[in-house]
């Protein structure tokens, strides 16, 4: 929408020069990307210290549902790395495509070999969403199940 939009109204100038909602739309989903990048560091340092605490816990202590959200978080954090990378690369894709179409020399093939790219990026990007999005239900599954023995539990 905002791509007709800004070709509708280009008069201005404002895809060639990159003043317009897809500009202001490529620098918002950057920042989002930023975040991600910051959620993905926390989720690193969260795996480093369960898996500390795991080392200098006896196995047989921890409920086992410890050990398998552990290990979805891990494979969660992986998800989330490839999801970010190509994140990354489908912004790039776009911002690329734009500025080729910005230029004096754009042509049609120009037009149709980007959109091919950008849809190309996009459907490898989708493939790693689900993925996360499967591994945030087992996640979820595991949580909603989880069981820590109380005090009281333990002492009897």
């Amino acid at each position: 929408m905002d791509f007709e939009e800004d070709l509708a109204n280009d008069s201005e100038g404002a895809l060639l020069e990159g003043t317009g909602k897809v500009a202001s739309n490529l620098s918002d989903r950057e920042e989002i990307l930023q975040s991600l990048d910051s959620i993905h560091s926390q989720i690193n340092q969260e795996l480093n210290t369960i898996g500390q605490a795991i080392e200098h816990v006896d196995a047989e202590e921890l409920p086992n549902d410890i050990e398998e959200f552990s290990v979805g978080l891990s494979d969660y954090g992986a998800e989330l790395s490839q999801f970010i990378d190509e994140y990354r690369h489908n912004l790039s894709a776009q911002s690329e495509y734009f500025e080729t179409l910005s230029s004096e020399e754009a042509d049609f093939a120009d037009i149709t070999d980007g959109i091919e790219n950008v849809n190309e990026t996009h459907r490898a990007m989708n493939a790693h969403w689900y993925e996360l999005e499967d591994t945030l239900i087992s996640m979820q599954e595991i949580l909603a199940n989880f069981e820590m023995p109380t005090p009281q539990e333990e002492g009897e």
